[in-house]
């Protein structure tokens, strides 16, 4: 007997119920219980908005890898969320060709050559100019380290520039 594997693709009704579900249960906080729906879903399918429920949602359920497989581009969402809820450890399970995470990898891990290779590829916040500058200080690029802070016009790196360089000019 042959098996139909059309049956396991939910169509287009089947598929906008499950997705409207699956909102009403991330809406409400039951991340776990929209997740079981979610992975039902056809995600190449499913609108740019859409698409973020789901990968927001396999982010608050741990599943960092999953979300990241699925839109390598949402990279820079799993940073900010896991910076802001202080859980940046998770990203050293993380495979990725994504230089934000590469470069948080470094950061957390203090592999200072790496950051340095990498930070001119990512957004700086007051956090990354703060790892930029240890890695120069650690190169022994007192110089550098100062050149780099002057360059954000950011005052909270520049000071800390200052008082890791020892530099005050």
């Amino acid at each position: 007997q042959k098996v139909n594997h059309a049956d396991s693709v939910p169509n287009q009704q089947q598929q906008t119920a499950l997705l409207q579900n699956g909102i009403r249960y991330a809406a409400t906080g039951k991340y776990q219980a929209a997740e079981k729906i979610f992975k039902q879903l056809n995600f190449s399918a499913l609108s740019a908005e859409d698409k973020k429920v789901v990968l927001y949602t396999y982010m608050r359920t741990g599943q960092i890898q999953k979300a990241l497989d699925l839109d390598p581009t949402y990279a820079v969402s799993i940073v900010q969320y896991l910076e802001e809820k202080d859980r940046l450890q998770e990203l050293l399970s993380i495979k990725s060709n994504s230089i934000i995470i590469q470069f948080e990898q470094a950061a957390y891990k203090r592999e200072y050559r790496t950051v340095l290779q990498l930070y001119g590829q990512v957004p700086i916040n007051v956090r990354r100019g703060k790892v930029i500058i240890r890695a120069y200080v650690s190169e022994g690029l007192l110089q550098e380290a100062m050149d780099f802070a002057k360059g954000t016009n950011q005052e909270k790196i520049i000071n800390y520039a200052k008082l890791k360089t020892g530099l005050n000019k």
